[in-house]
């Protein structure tokens, strides 16, 4: 039996978009395209693609992007190619939640890591289950310790965030970027270090990666008072005043 392929939507207004590169996306992937967004809408919903790779140069690729709210931000991951990009056009694309922002007319090699990455990612943060020959029990793997920050509780393992009981819904950006603070308090991160262990050394902006870690504050509102900017060096998480002893 052959190995499950990975589902990827490619979802523009243009048809032409990503026509160069189709041929050999549809030899790696199973590949499904949608030219507005009510078919993208109708293809997250039925069809459950893992990847969606969207056009940022198209007028409704806004509401494109946005579809991924109807997954679970931990089951979809995306990909924004622009074949004019601007630092405005990659600002807004992760503002809107996209995990990378490429250029259209760059390398497929390079669409096809970020596809295997974001995959990674993803089966990371499912639940592990073993299942027991003999019986129908299902057996979940060993919970790993959560890192705590105030009244946060970070699972590695689990690409999960709670406060308190409830979940917090953080894109994998998201959660990778709020992991790297937690996992060295109190250490100056550069742009650059972020750039690296976030972003895997995507060419991604100092502009973008300042509004990524505004929408995450926006998320997790209690990390404001203690993850600083250093003007021109990079971000401080510190310890609230309890816990820095």
């Amino acid at each position: 039996m052959s190995a499950k392929r990975t589902k990827v939507l490619v979802a523009s207004t243009d048809p032409t978009f990503l026509n160069l590169s189709l041929p050999e996306l549809k030899g790696d992937f199973d590949v499904q395209v949608a030219t507005s967004v009510e078919a993208a809408q109708f293809l997250i919903r039925e069809w459950e693609p893992e990847i969606g790779v969207f056009d940022g140069d198209c007028p409704a690729s806004s509401s494109m992007v946005k579809v991924r709210m109807l997954r679970s931000l931990n089951t979809f991951g995306v990909i924004v190619l622009c074949a004019s990009p601007t630092a405005v056009k990659e600002e807004r694309a992760f503002r809107e939640g996209a995990d990378y922002f490429l250029a259209v007319n760059g390398p497929y090699k390079s669409l096809r890591m970020r596809i295997h990455s974001l995959c990674r990612r993803l089966q990371a943060a499912q639940p592990t289950l073993r299942a027991v020959p003999t019986t129908t029990v299902e057996v979940v793997a060993p919970a790993q310790p959560a890192i705590v920050f105030l009244n946060i509780q970070i699972f590695p393992q689990d690409y999960l965030v709670k406060r308190h009981e409830d979940i917090v819904n953080t894109t994998p950006t998201q959660f990778r970027l709020l992991l790297a603070f937690v996992s060295h308090p109190e250490q100056l991160l550069s742009r650059d270090w972020l750039r690296e262990q976030v972003w895997e050394g995507a060419a991604i902006s100092h502009r973008s990666i300042d509004a990524q870690i505004s929408k995450l504050k926006k998320q997790i509102p209690e990390l404001d008072r203690f993850l600083v900017n250093v003007y021109g060096k990079g971000y401080i998480l510190t310890r609230p005043q309890k816990d820095a002893a």
